[in-house]
């Protein structure tokens, strides 16, 4: 904090509130108060009637006695600080501080002793106070990384007394103003919003500069501006529907900058880890891969924690787990293509039997009959050609018959 020496004499010409004498004779005792306030090597005269809190404070009733008629009077002091504390005295100087912010009513009680024949002048004398808190610091709340192209808001926590007048300004890789202009803003609260979108990276600088009524302090802040490299969203990369029993490979896009620490386990239809364990892995690029036996079918769970150097996501996956219709597909195909095997190997393998007692219906049949000796007979003859040939009776063996 720039400290200066002010001497600035206040004039403060007391009216009396009291007396037990006539105001023509308290006109007399005239005066001023004159305010200091010592922090550290500087000293301030405060001429508005505000003072600062827990700094320490003297005040001096100075008399205006031009004609030197109050020379050998004695003079007696009481001062009333309005915080409860009451100093009595013959010094016209009381040495003080206000503890705590507010608004006080400092009351002076003089007593003049001209001689000992002569009746003491008495007087009140008040004067209002303000005591407000100096600006002591200026603090960040928050880190001093930010990214690029991205809206940031910053608080700051001001330890002073408003109202305050802030001076602010950005400054690109702390490169200061030309026109040294500012922004300024009445605070009358202790916490300053700022709202800044920083277009560039490197290091960059806020200049703030604040006052109000008893103090000024002027303070600058490096701001590391990076690109934006936090975590955004981690997205499963397929679809969400498995099948028991089989291995399955799960794949995830992780929007944020490597490297990053990964930290997963799958939940059985959802229940919580009573233990609360993870697998722990390093990504070093932006793909995740994880392979799965799911045991058993309905609803899981994937729990997902994703953390780099500058953010955190936490992310969980509903995954529904059914039976495999493939094996079923399969075992049913293997069981139509072995019966239609057995089905031909039955027919294939069958004994023909052959009825050689009956004649076939195709066969080749001829009738004839002869007369031998006085007796007729009747002679039935088949020939042996195959069903689907007939040999023609011109052909055939044997006496013909003619009638």
């Amino acid at each position: 904090m720039d400290r200066t020496l002010l001497l600035l004499f206040i004039r403060i010409f007391l009216g009396v509130a009291e007396s037990d004498r006539p105001l023509t004779d308290l006109e007399t005792i005239a005066g001023k108060l004159v305010f200091y306030q010592m922090d550290g090597n500087a000293t301030y005269v405060r001429d508005k009637g505000e003072l600062a809190s827990d700094i320490p404070t003297e005040t001096m009733f100075e008399l205006s006695d031009p004609h030197q008629n109050f020379s050998t009077a004695n003079f007696s002091f009481t001062w009333d600080l309005g915080n409860g504390e009451v100093i009595q005295g013959n010094e016209p100087v009381v040495r003080y501080h206000y503890a705590l912010s507010g608004n006080y009513t400092l009351r002076l009680k003089i007593g003049v002793n001209m001689s000992k024949y002569t009746p003491a002048l008495t007087g009140i004398y008040s004067k209002d106070i303000q005591v407000l808190d100096a600006i002591k610091s200026i603090e960040l709340k928050g880190p001093s990384n930010y990214e690029v192209s991205q809206t940031t808001g910053l608080a700051f926590h001001v330890d002073g007394s408003p109202p305050m007048w802030v001076c602010w300004s950005f400054l690109p890789r702390c490169v200061p103003e030309t026109t040294g202009g500012c922004t300024l803003t009445v605070l009358y609260e202790n916490t300053l919003w700022l709202n800044h979108t920083f277009t560039s990276t490197g290091v960059h600088c806020l200049d703030i500069s604040i006052r109000n009524d008893i103090s000024k302090l002027q303070t600058s802040f490096s701001l590391i501006v990076r690109k934006n490299n936090a975590i955004k969203s981690i997205e499963l990369k397929g679809p969400s529907n498995y099948e028991v029993s089989q291995t399955t490979g799960l794949a995830f896009h992780v929007d944020g900058s490597p490297p990053m620490w990964v930290c997963w386990s799958f939940l059985p239809r959802c229940v919580p880890e009573t233990t609360g364990g993870c697998t722990l892995t390093v990504l070093y690029e932006n793909t995740l891969w994880l392979n799965h036996t799911f045991t058993s079918t309905g609803v899981h769970c994937l729990d997902i924690s994703i953390r780099n150097d500058i953010s955190k996501l936490q992310t969980s996956f509903s995954l529904i787990v059914r039976k495999n219709n493939n094996m079923l597909f399969i075992l049913s195909s293997a069981a139509i293509l072995v019966a239609t095997f057995s089905f031909i190997t039955v027919i294939a393998c069958h004994p023909r039997y052959h009825k050689r007692a009956q004649i076939a219906a195709s066969s080749n049949a001829l009738f004839l009959k002869r007369h031998t000796d006085g007796h007729s007979r009747i002679v039935f003859h088949v020939s042996s050609v195959k069903r689907e040939e007939k040999e023609p009776l011109w052909a055939q063996n044997g006496t013909h018959y003619y009638s």
